[in-house]
């Protein structure tokens, strides 16, 4: 019994010597930890710097009137991390106010991001879009992520009437200063979220 008692002290102290830490004390997995979700709130006009993506770029403004408006966005403007997406997405759901519905006042943004997924919704008016978290999440999970995602480009879209934009893409912290607005492009051979470097 003694022996035992000393060889599980031994262990123990040759795990800690090698620095081996166990799970319970480990850090969480980003997926697993609620705090691993960064969620805010910010001007409209800021979404160049807030964003790494100047929406206009790929929204032209018609001749005649404000239709709908979806496209996929270059790859390097997105490089969306799709597995951060499909945990990001939902949590659109539980941004709903007492009323069941998601409020973005006018002329602000909120994104969340996790990992290299950022989702962003703008009203660029001056007046508040309230929409329910259904209508947001189909359109982030079956247009978004159907057409663009799933090959690693973010998502820009807009409804008719230009209220709102909704945009799915890389956040600031994923982005190289070569995206950015302004910045020298560079062709990305081979490059996506899965690589180690």
């Amino acid at each position: 019994m003694h022996l035992a008692t000393l060889s599980s002290t031994a262990l123990l102290a040759a795990l800690g010597a090698c620095s081996v830490v166990s799970r319970k004390a480990a850090p969480p997995w980003p997926l697993e930890d609620p705090g691993g979700y960064t969620i805010e709130d910010f001007p409209f006009l800021d979404i160049v710097e807030r964003t790494a993506l100047d929406p206009y770029i790929y929204l032209g403004k018609p001749d005649f009137g404000f239709p709908r408006v979806f496209r996929c966005l270059p790859f390097e403007e997105g490089d969306a991390d799709p597995v951060g997406c499909s945990f990001v997405i939902p949590k659109w759901e539980k941004m709903a106010n007492s009323d069941g519905n998601i409020v973005i006042k006018g002329g602000q943004c909120k994104a969340i991001s996790l990992r290299c997924c950022q989702g962003t919704v703008c009203a660029p008016k001056k007046i508040d879009v309230v929409v329910g978290p259904k209508e947001l999440t189909d359109l982030m999970w079956f247009k978004h992520s159907d057409k663009c995602i799933i090959q690693f480009t973010g998502a820009i879209f807009m409804d008719d009437g230009w209220d709102y934009l909704v945009m799915m893409g890389r956040p600031p912290r994923c982005q190289k200063k070569a995206y950015r607005p302004g910045g020298e492009r560079r062709s990305l051979v081979n490059e996506s979220f899965w690589d180690e470097r």
